[in-house]
């Protein structure tokens, strides 16, 4: 039980810090699904930034470090996600 509860709290302070950090909420979308990139600026760090969709499912995400994941290849570029939300 105590790993489950290390692992919530784990999760619930990286969320935390991801929320904290967000700098913009971009939007764009992808055959017909709202999609919304939570920029923290974080990929500059080495550290993944999310692309999710309405329900919150993460469909994709962003890190320099680790290079370009296939889901990224009908993002497009960083000019065709339209900013919705600046911190």
């Amino acid at each position: 039980m105590r790993v489950l509860e290390e692992s919530w709290m784990w999760g619930y302070e990286r969320d935390k810090q991801q929320s904290l950090g967000l700098q913009t909420i971009r939007f764009q979308k992808i055959k017909g699904e709202k999609h919304y990139w939570l920029n923290t600026d974080a990929r500059h760090l080495d550290a993944p930034e999310y692309i999710v969709n309405t329900s919150c499912d993460t469909v994709c995400f962003i890190c320099t470090e680790c290079g370009p994941p296939e889901c990224m290849k009908k993002h497009g570029a960083e000019e065709d996600w339209k900013i919705i939300w600046r911190k």
